[in-house]
């Protein structure tokens, strides 16, 4: 779901950073290739599926009722409570970061000692700057 607001939205921070803790976690790389076809790829189970629609809509500004009820039939009340926080508040956080201007820490390649500074076409490249004088 992170993942997945951080490509809708276009945030190179919230998909560096995001993209390299879903390594460390064991996400599947089959599944984060295939996240942008996320509604056809075989890689993705019902649940996740509608997990995804949820964050999808939420970033689009409505949930449909049908969402809610694919949703409703892989969760609980509580996970689907979850699900729905987690998908808006990291809907919320590539704004913050625009409006924060806050620059990308350093890619994957950096961080496992490969060097480099590139974005590697997981999203477009994207710039954070503001149009006002920093002091």
């Amino acid at each position: 779901m992170i993942l997945r607001t951080a490509q809708r939205a276009l945030s190179q921070y919230e998909w560096t950073q995001h993209r390299f803790i879903a390594t460390e976690a064991g996400v599947d790389e089959h599944q984060v290739a295939e996240l942008s076809m996320w509604r056809t790829s075989p890689a993705f189970t019902d649940a996740e599926r509608a997990a995804l629609a949820l964050t999808d809509a939420l970033i689009d500004g409505r949930v449909l009722d049908e969402v809610n009820a694919v949703l409703d039939e892989h969760s609980d009340p509580k996970a689907r409570v979850e699900l729905t926080l987690t998908a808006a508040f990291y809907c919320a956080v590539p704004r913050l970061l625009d409006a924060l201007c806050v620059p990308v820490e350093g890619d994957a390649d950096e961080r496992d000692g490969r060097g480099g500074d590139e974005v590697r076409g997981e999203l477009r490249p994207r710039l954070l700057q503001s149009p006002l004088k920093r002091r």
